[in-house]
This record gives C-alpha cells, sequence and structure tokens, in this order.
C-alpha cells in the first residue's frame, strides 16, 4: 500500500503517476483513456481483426466498436484488404 494507505493499482494513483511521467518527458497532458484509444486505432488501421480488438476493450459487442472505432479507417479496401492479409500471413489462419 502506498503513503495515501491505497493500492498501486487504484485508477487515482495510475493517472497521477501517468501524469507525471508526461510532465517528466514534456509531453501534452492527457488521459489513460486516451492510450484506450490509441491502441484501438492503431489495431484496426494495422488491420487487426474486429472482433479481438472489441474483445480487447472490454465491449459488449462488436457493433459498439465499429461504431466508435471504423470512422478512423480512412484507406479503401484494396489496401485494407492488404492488410488483413498480411496479417493472415504472419500469425497463421484461424477461425473465430
Amino acid at each position: 500500500m502506498s503513503a495515501l494507505n491505497k493500492h498501486f493499482y487504484y485508477h487515482d494513483i495510475i493517472n497521477k503517476k501517468f501524469k507525471e511521467l508526461l510532465q517528466l518527458n514534456c509531453i501534452e497532458i492527457r488521459t489513460l483513456y486516451n492510450l484506450r484509444q490509441t491502441f484501438a486505432l492503431q489495431l484496426i488501421r494495422n488491420g487487426a481483426d474486429i472482433i479481438w480488438v472489441s474483445k480487447m476493450l472490454g465491449h459488449k459487442d462488436v457493433s459498439m466498436t465499429l461504431s466508435v472505432y471504423t470512422k478512423f479507417i480512412t484507406e479503401n479496401e484494396d489496401v485494407r484488404l492488404i492488410k488483413i492479409e498480411k496479417n493472415g500471413n504472419l500469425y497463421g489462419d484461424y477461425l473465430i
């Protein structure tokens, strides 16, 4: 437990440490939620399976993920299919 008598993983402690880390590295202050969004967007933009991303984010179903994140996909379908195919070759083919 910390000096505040809280476990280190409490949300407010994590936020405080994250803010200190950003300030120490002269990075604009942002929330931890921004990291979650960046994580999801990078996965989706790189062709990750949307169902897997949805599960990683803890969404109830994939429709939530689709409604929030797919508007950020700016590539045409051909480019997107190439990325998905590349990921399949890298990680192996699998069925969900």
